[in-house]
């Protein structure tokens, strides 16, 4: 998944992303990148990524005291026999 997913919606601002965790836990994506997620506040998106199932991946977000990487930047799958790496950037 690319991001955009939990905002957006009637629905997904009423659950406030809880509608489209759901959706992506049939979906099964092998990963997943933030953009307009991170919209829902810190302490929102740490529950909707622990219910998540699959990783959450943001190279770029950092905390603010240390720097030092809030998510897993990177995730190699392979697939048909074939390597893939997902990057995830993220725009908070």
């Amino acid at each position: 998944d690319g991001g955009d997913t939990w905002q957006g919606s009637l629905t997904s601002y009423r659950t406030r992303g809880q509608d489209m965790v759901e959706c992506l836990k049939l979906l099964k994506p092998d990963a997943m990148t933030g953009h307009w997620e991170f919209t829902q506040g810190e302490t929102r998106v740490k529950e909707l990524i622990d219910a998540l199932g699959c990783p959450f991946l943001a190279q770029n977000v950092r905390d603010t005291e240390w720097q030092d990487p809030v998510f897993e930047a990177y995730r190699i799958f392979e697939k048909g026999g074939v390597k893939i790496a997902v990057i995830g950037q993220a725009f908070p």
